[in-house]
């Protein structure tokens, strides 16, 4: 014989305490982003400013969408608490049919929105160098970034692995090729004119790194064996940081404070730290207010 279970009002207080934890939980959740205490910092680029818009509507759609779940949860878990009465309704196919339809053809159509609008700002970061474009280098290693001018011929020289010295030629610059003897490197300290498209070409020489400017609005993973180029244009003036994603030690956000026209001298070390493989100034973007290097 099946005994039958003494209804409890235990549940109908779970209920309650679950729905007050949601509706709580979307009340503090929206509270904090309008805050803005960890927010995107001041835009510098001309993309970037396209793309803060869509960034914004895109955490309004997912932020609606995620107060309106967790109320859903909140009541759902009240209306159905276990209290001694049965709540069953029968399954209605047609009903399920047109609430997947509904549900996937709003997705759909906010993911085509939101691609459209972010398409040309994409092809302006990833698609063709424009003619007057300003070509720069960046190889991550462990735990820098070594950034490469080609200098007053505009021509990058030969580079060959077998002549890397991370002292002396970090990035194996050819000595006999005439081309790489006025190429400029720079380990740590990016400078770009204003005003002007920057293309960054990206490379790696050890492990998987991630270029970022936040500033810029500029993200990219450093993968090796690799070449890939993105781009940017300032539209401030300024020095900003230049950040890695993949975090390895406190190497990576260490700073070295030199002003601009002083990025030909070595880096200080801050007293009390002990140097870590070249890295112990920290990653940064110069753009002068002139328009040249």
């Amino acid at each position: 014989m099946t005994q039958k279970r003494a209804p409890s009002a235990g549940y109908a207080v779970q209920g309650v305490l679950l729905l007050m934890f949601f509706v709580a939980l979307s009340i503090f959740a929206t509270w904090f982003f309008l805050q803005r205490n960890w927010w995107l910092p001041e835009v510098a680029s001309i993309h970037g400013a396209n793309l803060d818009p869509e960034f914004l509507i895109t955490l309004a759609i997912t932020g609606f969408m995620f107060i309106v779940l967790q109320v859903c949860l909140g009541v759902l878990a009240l209306k159905f608490a276990e209290n001694g009465k049965k709540r069953h309704r029968p399954q209605s196919r047609l009903f399920e049919k047109r609430f997947a339809i509904g549900a996937a053809s709003f997705v759909f159509l906010v993911d085509i929105s939101l691609f459209l609008m972010g398409e040309s700002s994409f092809r302006a970061a990833m698609g063709a160098s424009p003619e007057n474009a300003v070509i720069v280098e960046a190889t991550g290693e462990r735990f820098a970034w070594n950034f490469r001018y080609p200098g007053p011929d505009g021509v990058f020289g030969k580079t060959d692995v077998l002549l890397v010295d991370l002292q002396s030629n970090p990035l194996g610059l050819d000595p006999d090729d005439p081309a790489a003897g006025d190429d400029i490197v720079r380990v740590n300290q990016l400078h770009v004119p204003s005003d002007r498209p920057i293309r960054v070409r990206i490379r790696s020489k050890d492990v998987l790194h991630s270029f970022a400017l936040p500033n810029f609005r500029v993200k990219q993973d450093a993968v090796p064996g690799m070449e890939i180029e993105v781009g940017f244009e300032p539209t401030r003036t300024g020095e900003f940081e230049i950040m890695c994603s993949q975090l390895y030690v406190r190497a990576h956000i260490e700073q070295c404070p030199h002003g601009h026209g002083g990025w030909r001298r070595p880096c200080r070390r801050p007293k009390g730290r002990r140097p870590v493989h070249r890295s112990y100034n920290r990653r940064r973007v110069n753009v002068p207010g002139s328009p040249g290097l």
